[in-house]
């Protein structure tokens, strides 16, 4: 159980350190899902613009589709305290 929860931090940790590479990962997977969807369409018969109108269709809504993969890969918390340290350090020091 240890050694588990231990990985999965590893893992968490290493794409809070690696995110464009991540990110860049995630664009290019998403785009070859696009573009096989598009091959399948374009292959029973749908012309082009159909075969791509519908792909994005199925693909409608990408940035939903990217955050929900990155709160599986990441810590939503401590992104979001890393981000608002800065902020707290300044208000911190004026008052």
């Amino acid at each position: 159980m240890l050694r588990e929860w231990i990985s999965i931090l590893r893992q968490r940790l290493g794409a809070l350190a690696h995110r464009r590479r991540l990110e860049r990962d995630l664009e290019d997977e998403i785009a070859f899902h696009l573009a096989m969807r598009e091959q399948e369409l374009r292959s029973s018969g749908a012309d082009s613009g159909a075969a791509a109108r519908g792909a994005r269709r199925r693909f409608d809504n990408r940035a939903s589709i990217k955050e929900s993969t990155r709160e599986l890969g990441t810590f939503r918390m401590a992104e979001s305290v890393w981000s608002e340290t800065p902020g707290a350090c300044r208000c911190w020091r004026n008052c």
